[in-house]
């Protein structure tokens, strides 16, 4: 189990915290949460360790396979980017029941290659599955999806999790700090609509996720923003390295839809 006194003893072997991982040809991605030196108990490197932070259910016996494949993934780019690493391994760290569950198998890349090479971009969006595995989840699409915030909103989890997604308004933001005001919103007409709900929260952007906002500032977006996985624990909400920072601009379903260049 993860004990205070454990924490305190990995605190000192720390070599990153919250970095992205990116392959050398920029096709594959992820962001670690923490990697550890891996010592034995002389204190010798024996080799790195990658932690990552889950807030969800943990398992009862072993990872569930989507997870088991997120963290091999992470070794896996971590082990191309560095040909000459020790030997990596991954776990899950659930907060809930301070467990930690590891990662095994094989190398991911092949098949995450292939994915990759097999996505195929199409004018019609795809059919919505809400429930708690996707909407009560990650989705890539929810910056374009109505049906995750309306889903939250009308079984009253909306902005309830540590980590929390958002639509909301922008009223301040300083630069060079990245502090910022916001405006939470919630939805009307079944998720098309964001309705300002006149409770504004203190936000810090930092990282990548200050970069990614001002970057929409910059394409002159007006209206609600989306913002993915916030770190609202604090009473200063954090949106970092691992955010989805994007304009909120929802995909009617059924209609074609035309990427605006």
């Amino acid at each position: 189990q993860v004990t205070v006194a454990l924490w305190r003893h990995l605190q000192s072997l720390t070599i990153a915290v919250e970095g992205e991982l990116v392959t050398s040809d920029g096709r594959l991605m992820g962001r670690l949460d923490l990697l550890f030196a891996d010592v034995d108990d002389a204190g010798q490197l024996k080799g790195w360790l990658v932690a990552d932070l889950k807030t969800g259910r943990a398992p009862t016996e072993e990872l569930k396979p989507e997870v088991n494949r997120q963290l091999r993934m992470y070794r896996d780019i971590l082990l191309a980017n560095n040909p000459s690493a020790p030997p990596v391994r991954t776990e899950g760290w659930y907060t809930k029941t301070a467990s930690k569950w590891t990662a095994e198998g094989g190398s991911v890349l092949e098949q995450a290659y292939a994915a990759w090479e097999a996505t195929q971009p199409t004018t019609m969006p795809m059919d919505p599955t809400p429930g708690p595995d996707s909407c009560g989840g990650f989705c890539d699409w929810k910056a374009w999806c109505q049906h995750w915030w309306n889903w939250r909103h009308e079984n009253g989890t909306l902005h309830k999790d540590d980590f929390s997604d958002a639509v909301v308004l922008l009223h301040e933001f300083e630069p060079n700090s990245g502090s910022a005001v916001i405006e939470l919103c919630e939805p009307l007409d079944g998720g098309i609509r964001a309705i300002p709900t006149g409770i504004k929260k203190s936000a810090k952007f930092d990282g990548r996720g200050k970069d990614a906002l001002q970057e929409v500032l910059a394409s002159q977006h007006q209206g609600p923003l989306f913002l993915g996985s916030i770190m609202t624990a604090q009473s200063t909400w954090r949106i970092g390295h691992w955010c989805d920072v994007l304009p909120w601009k929802p995909i009617l379903d059924g209609v074609e839809y035309i990427r605006e260049n």
